[in-house]
Protein backbone atom coordinates (compact mmCIF):
# COMPACT_ATOMS: atom_id res chain seq x y z
CA UNK A 1 0.00 0.00 0.00
CA UNK A 2 1.25 3.57 -1.20
CA UNK A 3 0.95 6.61 1.08
CA UNK A 4 0.86 9.19 -2.17
CA UNK A 5 1.35 13.16 -1.30
CA UNK A 6 -1.58 15.16 0.23
CA UNK A 7 -2.43 14.93 3.98
CA UNK A 8 -4.19 11.52 5.06
CA UNK A 9 -4.55 10.26 1.74
CA UNK A 10 -3.88 6.71 1.42
CA UNK A 11 -4.64 4.36 -1.35
CA UNK A 12 -6.65 1.50 -0.65
CA UNK A 13 -6.91 -0.66 -3.78
CA UNK A 14 -9.47 1.76 -5.89
CA UNK A 15 -10.88 3.58 -2.70
CA UNK A 16 -9.68 6.55 -1.64
CA UNK A 17 -9.57 6.92 2.07
CA UNK A 18 -8.37 10.40 3.77
CA UNK A 19 -8.06 9.18 7.47
CA UNK A 20 -7.87 12.11 10.53
CA UNK A 21 -6.60 10.08 13.60
CA UNK A 22 -7.89 11.55 17.38
CA UNK A 23 -5.86 10.68 20.43
CA UNK A 24 -6.51 11.38 24.15
CA UNK A 25 -4.18 11.70 26.50
CA UNK A 26 -3.20 12.22 30.19
CA UNK A 27 0.22 13.22 32.14
CA UNK A 28 0.94 9.46 32.94
CA UNK A 29 0.89 8.59 29.53
CA UNK A 30 2.09 11.29 26.95
CA UNK A 31 5.76 9.80 26.55
CA UNK A 32 2.85 6.83 24.92
CA UNK A 33 1.11 9.23 23.13
CA UNK A 34 4.01 10.82 21.45
CA UNK A 35 5.54 7.29 20.45
CA UNK A 36 2.31 6.06 19.11
CA UNK A 37 2.06 9.46 16.83
CA UNK A 38 5.67 8.88 15.95
CA UNK A 39 5.17 5.10 14.76
CA UNK A 40 2.23 6.53 12.83
CA UNK A 41 4.82 9.33 10.72
CA UNK A 42 7.28 6.39 10.73
CA UNK A 43 4.56 4.39 8.88
CA UNK A 44 4.12 7.26 6.12
CA UNK A 45 1.21 8.39 7.45
CA UNK A 46 0.98 12.49 7.22
CA UNK A 47 -2.02 13.58 7.88
CA UNK A 48 -3.83 15.48 10.34
CA UNK A 49 -3.16 14.03 14.01
CA UNK A 50 -5.31 15.78 16.60
CA UNK A 51 -4.73 15.13 20.56
CA UNK A 52 -6.85 16.27 23.67
CA UNK A 53 -4.90 16.51 26.83
CA UNK A 54 -6.39 16.00 30.14
CA UNK A 55 -5.97 18.89 31.88
CA UNK A 56 -4.07 22.39 32.03
CA UNK A 57 -0.74 22.33 29.39
CA UNK A 58 0.89 23.75 32.42
CA UNK A 59 0.19 20.80 34.58
CA UNK A 60 2.58 18.64 31.60
CA UNK A 61 6.55 18.29 31.37
CA UNK A 62 7.31 21.07 29.20
CA UNK A 63 9.49 18.76 26.63
CA UNK A 64 7.31 16.21 26.23
CA UNK A 65 4.65 18.71 24.78
CA UNK A 66 7.48 20.24 22.56
CA UNK A 67 7.86 16.84 21.38
CA UNK A 68 4.32 16.04 20.84
CA UNK A 69 4.09 19.30 19.29
CA UNK A 70 6.87 18.65 16.52
CA UNK A 71 5.04 15.29 15.78
CA UNK A 72 1.96 16.80 15.69
CA UNK A 73 2.72 19.34 13.05
CA UNK A 74 0.32 21.03 15.50
CA UNK A 75 -0.57 22.28 19.35
CA UNK A 76 -2.83 19.98 20.88
CA UNK A 77 -5.91 20.95 23.05
CA UNK A 78 -5.74 21.20 26.56
CA UNK A 79 -8.68 20.40 29.19
CA UNK A 80 -9.31 23.62 31.64
CA UNK A 81 -9.14 21.07 34.27
CA UNK A 82 -8.61 17.42 34.75
CA UNK A 83 -11.95 15.24 34.16
CA UNK A 84 -10.26 12.11 34.68
CA UNK A 85 -11.18 8.57 32.99
CA UNK A 86 -14.59 7.98 34.06
CA UNK A 87 -15.76 11.11 32.23
CA UNK A 88 -13.25 10.71 29.44
CA UNK A 89 -16.06 11.31 27.24
CA UNK A 90 -15.66 15.24 27.61
CA UNK A 91 -12.27 15.20 26.42
CA UNK A 92 -13.70 13.66 22.89
CA UNK A 93 -16.66 16.06 22.86
CA UNK A 94 -13.57 18.44 22.97
CA UNK A 95 -11.55 16.66 20.10
CA UNK A 96 -14.68 15.53 18.22
CA UNK A 97 -15.81 19.71 18.00
CA UNK A 98 -12.17 20.54 16.79
CA UNK A 99 -12.19 17.51 13.96
CA UNK A 100 -15.80 18.47 12.19
CA UNK A 101 -14.30 22.06 11.67
CA UNK A 102 -11.14 20.55 9.37
CA UNK A 103 -11.87 19.88 6.30
CA UNK A 104 -10.52 16.98 3.49
CA UNK A 105 -11.11 14.08 5.75
CA UNK A 106 -13.64 11.29 5.25
CA UNK A 107 -12.80 8.99 8.54
CA UNK A 108 -11.65 9.82 12.26
CA UNK A 109 -9.66 7.53 13.88
CA UNK A 110 -9.93 7.31 17.70
CA UNK A 111 -6.83 5.81 19.41
CA UNK A 112 -5.59 5.32 22.95
CA UNK A 113 -1.96 6.23 23.99
CA UNK A 114 -1.62 2.65 24.58
CA UNK A 115 -2.62 1.75 21.42
CA UNK A 116 0.07 1.28 17.73
CA UNK A 117 -1.09 1.69 14.09
CA UNK A 118 2.47 0.46 12.67
CA UNK A 119 1.24 -0.90 9.29
CA UNK A 120 -0.78 0.53 6.59
CA UNK A 121 -2.88 -2.84 6.59
CA UNK A 122 -5.20 -1.03 9.24
CA UNK A 123 -6.57 1.85 6.92
CA UNK A 124 -7.45 -1.05 4.15
CA UNK A 125 -9.19 -2.77 7.01
CA UNK A 126 -11.28 0.25 8.06
CA UNK A 127 -12.04 0.95 4.37
CA UNK A 128 -13.29 -3.22 3.90
CA UNK A 129 -15.60 -2.03 6.63
CA UNK A 130 -16.87 0.94 5.49
CA UNK A 131 -17.26 -0.50 1.41
CA UNK A 132 -20.04 -3.10 3.60
CA UNK A 133 -22.21 -0.23 4.70
CA UNK A 134 -20.69 0.64 8.26
CA UNK A 135 -20.14 3.96 9.26
CA UNK A 136 -18.39 2.83 13.33
CA UNK A 137 -15.71 0.44 12.64
CA UNK A 138 -14.44 -1.23 15.62
CA UNK A 139 -14.30 -4.18 17.99
CA UNK A 140 -18.15 -4.22 18.59
CA UNK A 141 -19.70 -7.95 18.82
CA UNK A 142 -16.41 -9.90 18.61
CA UNK A 143 -13.09 -10.17 20.24
CA UNK A 144 -9.63 -10.26 18.38
CA UNK A 145 -10.05 -14.11 18.92
CA UNK A 146 -13.08 -14.22 17.41
CA UNK A 147 -15.39 -15.06 20.60
CA UNK A 148 -18.45 -12.74 21.46
CA UNK A 149 -18.43 -9.84 23.77
CA UNK A 150 -21.23 -10.57 26.36
CA UNK A 151 -21.42 -7.06 29.06
CA UNK A 152 -24.50 -8.17 31.21
CA UNK A 153 -22.12 -5.65 33.55
CA UNK A 154 -22.76 -2.97 31.51
CA UNK A 155 -26.53 -3.54 30.96
CA UNK A 156 -27.07 -3.36 34.61
CA UNK A 157 -24.84 0.11 34.99
CA UNK A 158 -27.04 1.41 32.05
CA UNK A 159 -29.91 0.22 33.99
CA UNK A 160 -29.11 2.06 36.84
CA UNK A 161 -28.59 5.22 35.44
CA UNK A 162 -32.59 4.97 34.29
CA UNK A 163 -33.31 4.98 38.48
CA UNK A 164 -33.35 8.91 39.84
CA UNK A 165 -31.57 9.29 42.50
CA UNK A 166 -28.82 6.55 41.68
CA UNK A 167 -24.88 8.07 41.71
CA UNK A 168 -23.24 9.61 39.77
CA UNK A 169 -19.34 10.32 39.72
CA UNK A 170 -17.91 13.17 40.99
CA UNK A 171 -15.07 14.85 38.22
CA UNK A 172 -12.66 14.12 38.38
CA UNK A 173 -11.64 11.69 41.33
CA UNK A 174 -14.86 9.18 40.14
CA UNK A 175 -16.62 9.43 44.01
CA UNK A 176 -19.96 8.30 43.73
CA UNK A 177 -22.63 10.62 44.79
CA UNK A 178 -26.32 10.20 44.68
CA UNK A 179 -28.18 12.06 42.25
CA UNK A 180 -31.31 12.74 41.12
CA UNK A 181 -29.66 14.77 37.57
CA UNK A 182 -29.69 12.06 35.12
CA UNK A 183 -26.86 11.38 32.28
CA UNK A 184 -28.20 13.10 29.14
CA UNK A 185 -27.37 9.96 27.24
CA UNK A 186 -30.31 8.44 28.14
CA UNK A 187 -32.73 10.82 26.41
CA UNK A 188 -31.59 8.83 23.02
CA UNK A 189 -31.29 5.41 24.52
CA UNK A 190 -34.56 4.27 22.93
CA UNK A 191 -33.97 5.29 19.42
CA UNK A 192 -30.48 3.62 19.66
CA UNK A 193 -32.51 0.84 21.15
CA UNK A 194 -34.56 0.88 17.84
CA UNK A 195 -32.15 0.85 15.54
CA UNK A 196 -30.20 -2.45 16.88
CA UNK A 197 -27.91 -1.65 19.95
CA UNK A 198 -28.46 -3.97 22.96
CA UNK A 199 -27.42 -3.04 26.12
CA UNK A 200 -24.06 -2.34 27.14
CA UNK A 201 -23.20 -2.65 23.48
CA UNK A 202 -20.34 -0.36 22.25
CA UNK A 203 -17.17 0.22 20.30
CA UNK A 204 -14.08 -0.89 22.34
CA UNK A 205 -12.19 2.70 22.92
CA UNK A 206 -8.56 1.07 22.57
CA UNK A 207 -9.18 1.95 18.80
CA UNK A 208 -12.09 2.43 16.63
CA UNK A 209 -13.20 4.59 13.35
CA UNK A 210 -16.04 6.55 12.54
CA UNK A 211 -17.48 7.97 9.27
CA UNK A 212 -17.55 11.80 9.65
CA UNK A 213 -21.13 11.41 8.68
CA UNK A 214 -21.27 9.39 11.91
CA UNK A 215 -19.43 12.19 13.72
CA UNK A 216 -21.71 15.20 12.39
CA UNK A 217 -24.50 12.78 13.16
CA UNK A 218 -23.85 12.22 16.73
CA UNK A 219 -23.01 16.42 17.16
CA UNK A 220 -25.82 17.23 16.02
CA UNK A 221 -28.19 15.01 18.56
CA UNK A 222 -26.11 17.18 21.52
CA UNK A 223 -23.15 14.70 22.44
CA UNK A 224 -20.57 17.45 23.22
CA UNK A 225 -23.13 19.11 25.28
CA UNK A 226 -24.41 16.32 26.70
CA UNK A 227 -20.87 15.03 27.82
CA UNK A 228 -21.01 18.51 29.81
CA UNK A 229 -23.88 16.45 31.88
CA UNK A 230 -23.97 14.46 34.94
CA UNK A 231 -21.83 11.38 34.80
CA UNK A 232 -23.19 7.90 35.43
CA UNK A 233 -22.30 4.50 36.18
CA UNK A 234 -22.78 4.00 32.52
CA UNK A 235 -19.07 5.94 31.49
CA UNK A 236 -16.36 5.77 29.25
CA UNK A 237 -16.46 8.02 25.51
CA UNK A 238 -16.49 4.67 23.75
CA UNK A 239 -20.02 3.09 25.79
CA UNK A 240 -21.40 7.22 25.57
CA UNK A 241 -20.54 7.51 21.91
CA UNK A 242 -22.11 4.16 20.66
CA UNK A 243 -25.42 5.33 22.00
CA UNK A 244 -25.21 8.61 19.57
CA UNK A 245 -24.17 6.87 16.55
CA UNK A 246 -26.76 3.86 17.13
CA UNK A 247 -29.13 6.78 17.46
CA UNK A 248 -28.10 8.34 14.40
CA UNK A 249 -29.29 5.40 12.39
CA UNK A 250 -25.20 4.06 11.49
CA UNK A 251 -24.51 0.87 11.19
CA UNK A 252 -21.63 -1.01 13.38
CA UNK A 253 -18.65 -3.22 11.68
CA UNK A 254 -16.48 -5.51 12.83
CA UNK A 255 -12.55 -4.46 12.48
CA UNK A 256 -11.13 -8.05 12.88
CA UNK A 257 -13.83 -9.66 10.73
CA UNK A 258 -15.71 -9.32 7.44
CA UNK A 259 -19.91 -9.48 7.04
CA UNK A 260 -19.32 -12.79 6.40
CA UNK A 261 -17.39 -13.86 9.82
CA UNK A 262 -13.79 -13.77 8.50
CA UNK A 263 -10.88 -12.79 9.00
CA UNK A 264 -10.12 -9.40 7.27
CA UNK A 265 -7.55 -9.67 4.30
CA UNK A 266 -3.65 -8.85 5.04
CA UNK A 267 -2.39 -8.03 8.07
CA UNK A 268 -4.64 -8.22 11.22
CA UNK A 269 -5.61 -5.69 14.18
CA UNK A 270 -4.76 -7.27 17.59
CA UNK A 271 -7.53 -5.02 19.77
CA UNK A 272 -8.39 -6.02 23.29
CA UNK A 273 -9.41 -4.60 26.32
CA UNK A 274 -7.08 -4.65 28.90
CA UNK A 275 -3.35 -5.49 28.93
CA UNK A 276 -1.38 -7.70 28.67
CA UNK A 277 -2.27 -8.45 25.14
CA UNK A 278 -1.73 -12.50 24.28
CA UNK A 279 -1.30 -12.72 20.82
CA UNK A 280 -2.28 -16.89 19.75
CA UNK A 281 0.42 -19.15 18.86
CA UNK A 282 1.86 -18.36 15.26
CA UNK A 283 0.84 -14.55 14.89
CA UNK A 284 3.39 -12.08 15.79
CA UNK A 285 4.66 -8.64 15.05
CA UNK A 286 5.51 -9.19 11.72
CA UNK A 287 1.79 -10.29 11.04
CA UNK A 288 0.04 -7.26 13.15
CA UNK A 289 -0.97 -3.89 12.00
CA UNK A 290 -2.10 -2.49 15.00
CA UNK A 291 -2.25 -3.84 18.77
CA UNK A 292 -3.96 -2.63 22.02
CA UNK A 293 -2.87 -2.06 24.57
CA UNK A 294 1.21 -2.20 24.87
CA UNK A 295 2.78 -0.33 27.66
CA UNK A 296 5.65 1.12 28.30
CA UNK A 297 8.15 -1.66 29.16
CA UNK A 298 6.27 -4.16 27.35
CA UNK A 299 8.31 -6.27 25.45
CA UNK A 300 5.40 -6.65 22.83
CA UNK A 301 5.04 -3.13 22.43
CA UNK A 302 9.07 -3.06 21.80
CA UNK A 303 8.61 -5.75 19.04
CA UNK A 304 5.74 -3.63 17.37
CA UNK A 305 7.78 -0.42 16.96
CA UNK A 306 10.41 -2.49 15.65
CA UNK A 307 7.97 -3.98 12.85
CA UNK A 308 7.12 0.01 11.85
CA UNK A 309 10.56 0.21 11.21
CA UNK A 310 11.35 -2.89 8.61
Amino acid sequence: MAFPAGRGRMLTGTMPQRALICLLFSASDLGLAIESVETLRAIGFDGPVLAQGDGPEASFPREQVARLVAVLGSSPGWNQTRVGYRANARSLARLLARSVALPDWDVLIKMDPDALIFHPDLFAAIDAARAEGAAAIGVFRRNAAGGSRPSPHLARRMLLDLVPGAPCYRVPDGALRPSLARPRYLRHLAAARRNGLAAGEHLLGGLYAVARTAVEDALRLGFCEDCDGPVGLYSGEDLILSVYLAAAGHAFGELHFDARGQPRDGRRAWIQFAPPCRLPAGLDPSRLCAIHPVKAGDPLRAACLAAART
